[in-house]
């Protein structure tokens, strides 16, 4: 379907669909091939998403990847919604930071620390504008967020800082 429309609009709906489902996908790859259906890698889980939407939605960009994950093993119920943060966020970061670059620099890590893992997607792009009031966006990938951060009774964060910066912070 994404090929057989010039609309650059339905393209880009298209590819944030499409991306949501292999967020699915990967999580139930992960669960199924596991031996144990119960947990699987979050290191391994998020390399094979964020491959993937960087590959769908890079738009030949020369995007430069940092990913740094504390190897943790989740339950599946915890794990898929950071999952699909992680693809709004990245989906995000691909519409808007590097909009009018040709290159740019994302960063993801996931940190453990004690009780608490910090999740953070940060780029070097063009920051929120200053209109930007979180509080306020009428965006649905925002909302999804912040609502997947509370049913985790985590935090999230987002602020201009040499471009944007997003932290989710989840107890274990």
């Amino acid at each position: 379907q994404v090929d057989s429309s010039d609309n650059s609009e339905v393209h880009s709906a298209l590819n944030i669909a499409i991306g949501r489902i292999k967020g699915y996908s990967v999580l139930y790859d992960k669960l199924l091939l596991s031996d144990n259906y119960q947990t699987t890698s979050v290191k391994e889980y998020l390399n094979n998403l964020v491959n993937d939407i960087i590959d769908l939605l890079s738009n030949k960009q020369n995007l430069t990847i940092e990913t740094q994950y504390d190897d943790i093993q989740l339950d599946s119920k915890r794990l898929f919604p950071i999952g699909l943060i992680v693809n709004e966020l990245l989906t995000n970061v691909m519409k808007y930071a590097f909009t009018n670059r040709d290159s740019g620099i994302i960063k993801i890590t996931l940190k453990k620390d004690g009780k608490e893992i910090t999740l953070t997607i940060e780029d070097n792009g063009n920051g929120l504008p200053d209109s930007f009031d979180r509080n306020k966006t009428k965006g649905f990938g925002l909302t999804l967020i912040q609502m997947l951060s509370e049913q985790l009774d985590g935090s999230f964060t987002i602020e201009n800082h040499l471009g944007t910066t997003s932290v989710i912070k989840l107890p274990i």
